[in-house]
């Protein structure tokens, strides 16, 4: 550790290690250091400190490291570079992955007798009405194999070729897929359709890992933890857009509906065009491209306070010069490394377990099939639509808004406040389908129920797999945690989306009792397992261990005589 954090031991921080002592516990997170880096590129200052309370990790004599934070935050100023560093992957990777995994819901009805036209034209073939079904979950789950393969690749790409080619490779494919999309239907090839849906998926699954990673690396230190709330602001959004313009009255009819993909090459085409101005991280700069003069280059556009730009730059010095130090090569991470790591293992494991729960909550099940189960529930079609419409715009608003409470509430209380209510709506959802027949008002009480789904699943289990992910993982080999993550998330998409339609043809309403099973496991883990995160500064996580579900700093005193210790009994 630097010199700063090795004199930068609380009070609080002594007792918990003596704690720790005198259990004679084992300690998950001790051992050969150079197999668990956990790398500090954030100033040694919490977040209670620059809110100007609470405990502050740091000595007198850096009293006025902790205070530039705070002045930086009320005074920090959106440089043109930095917008271009949000929006740019907004409008061309978030925005678009949502639209294309809700483009096909609304003109779903007309998609697919466009089909069986191209099958009889193509093959004088005439589909049975459970070959037509079986065609469609193809389709639809061709996105998602897509997305899987993007981003279970994304990190490997953006380490090789840097995170800004990896957008331009985004964009560019997203450009592509789009004209495919819209190419299909005047061709009338249903081959150039899929190949327009996987490229789709592809340009998806790089993006639900790349621009969280992105974020992540060129967001101030303030906001690096909730740096994933935007992304996932931006594909509630593009889930939004793709409803509204699909529905019949705009360009979601029978005529227009190949038209839809125009939305997302505009935005792929946009993003392509500000390209040339998109930033690369500082982080990638130093660490990866060893280049000290991009570095401060790339710090200088994005940062308006000089404070942050040395602070940021003396801490990847820092960290550098640990890491030349070592026999290890620290900064070269990638999935068969982090797999065979077991310290990294105990993070990477909570980071897959909320992924997957994110999916296997049936939330995009849902949105994949909301009309069709709208229309279970007996609304009539124009009523479904904009059932699912507001839907999507609760999801918007409450995923937008989940940045400030997620700067305010602890991780643990959001995520397990957002499992029971998910838990209660679909339960009340269950009944109000199974009871739809009943009464006049019953279909809209299962509107209502999949209203508080939506929002509790926001609340929670939306934003937070990505925040946590940040907060939970160290630098080095985040960008790989991300990537597992996300793809184990798109599998778990694939495995909802095959078998919701079985699920509900054998189980009726019953089959989301299966969804609130897979929640309840989830629930009782996170209340067990998962450590807490929130306020937790990211450096002290270098030499930490998990301790009643949160993370207890050991002082670094403590920890290298623990290691002089087991050497001796090595010896």
């Amino acid at each position: 550790m630097g010199r700063h954090s090795e004199s930068s031991n609380s009070d609080n921080d002594t007792e918990n290690s003596k704690e720790d002592n005198s259990s004679g516990n084992s300690d998950p997170f001790l051992g050969d250091y150079d197999t668990y880096l956990l790398s500090n590129l954030h100033p040694p200052y919490s977040r209670d400190s620059d809110r100007g309370g609470g405990h502050a990790s740091g000595s007198p004599s850096n009293s006025h490291k902790l205070a530039a934070p705070r002045q930086s935050r009320i005074q920090m100023k959106m440089k043109p570079y930095m917008v271009i560093a949000v929006l740019a992957p907004i409008c061309g990777s978030s925005i678009p992955m949502g639209f294309n995994m809700g483009v096909l819901n609304m003109p779903q009805k007309f998609i697919r007798q466009w089909i069986q036209h191209c099958l009889l034209e193509q093959y004088n073939k005439v589909l049975t009405d459970n070959e037509e079904v079986i065609l469609w979950t193809s389709v639809v789950s061709t996105f998602l194999v897509g997305a899987m393969i993007g981003a279970l690749n994304c990190s490997s790409i953006a380490d090789k070729i840097g995170r800004k080619k990896t957008f331009l490779l985004n964009h560019i494919l997203c450009f592509i897929a789009s004209t495919l999309f819209t190419v299909s239907a005047y061709v009338n090839y249903i081959e150039v359709f899929v190949i327009g849906r996987f490229l789709s998926g592809l340009c998806g699954g790089i993006a639900s890992s790349l621009v969280p990673i992105y974020f992540s690396e060129v967001f101030p230190t303030q906001l690096k933890g909730v740096s994933g709330v935007i992304h996932v602001s931006g594909m509630s959004f593009g889930i939004l857009l793709s409803l509204i313009a699909g529905m019949n009255v705009i360009i979601g009819s029978e005529s227009y509906w190949p038209l839809l993909s125009v939305i997302t090459i505009v935005g792929s085409a946009g993003a392509l065009l500000v390209h040339p101005f998109i930033t690369e991280t500082p982080s990638y700069s130093f660490l990866k491209i060893h280049s000290e003069e991009k570095t401060y280059n790339a710090l200088q556009k994005l940062r308006s306070n000089k404070n942050d730009i040395e602070v940021e730059l003396s801490h990847l010095k820092e960290l550098k010069a640990k890491n030349n130090s070592k026999s290890t090569d620290e900064d070269n991470w990638d999935l068969k490394r982090v797999l065979n790591t077991p310290k990294i293992n105990i993070l990477l494991l909570n980071v897959v377990i909320l992924f997957g729960s994110q999916q296997l909550s049936g939330i995009n099940g849902s949105w994949f099939y909301s009309s069709m189960i709208f229309a279970l529930a007996g609304l009539k079609p124009m009523h479904s639509n904009l059932a699912t419409i507001l839907a999507s715009t609760a999801n918007w608003i409450m995923g937008s808004v989940s940045f400030l409470i997620a700067r305010k509430f602890p991780r643990r209380i959001l995520l397990l406040t957002s499992i029971t209510g998910c838990v209660l709506g679909l339960a009340s959802k269950s009944i109000s389908l199974y009871f739809s027949q009943e009464h006049i008002l019953i279909p809209y009480i299962s509107m209502v129920s999949f209203l508080i789904f939506i929002l509790f699943f926001c609340l929670g289990l939306g934003p937070l797999p990505y925040i946590m992910a940040v907060e939970l993982m160290p630098e080095g080999p985040r960008s790989v945690a991300l990537s597992l993550g996300t793809s184990v998330m798109w599998s778990c998409n694939l495995i909802v989306s095959i078998a919701f339609p079985l699920l509900n043809y054998y189980l009726g309403s019953f089959s989301l009792l299966v969804f609130m099973s897979f929640l309840i496991c989830s629930g009782i883990y996170i209340f067990i397992f998962l450590p807490e995160t929130f306020n937790t500064k990211q450096h002290t996580l270098e030499n930490s261990k998990i301790k009643n579900n949160s993370i207890i700093v050991i002082s670094s005193n403590e920890f290298e005589g623990k290691n002089e210790k087991k050497r001796k009994l090595e010896r």
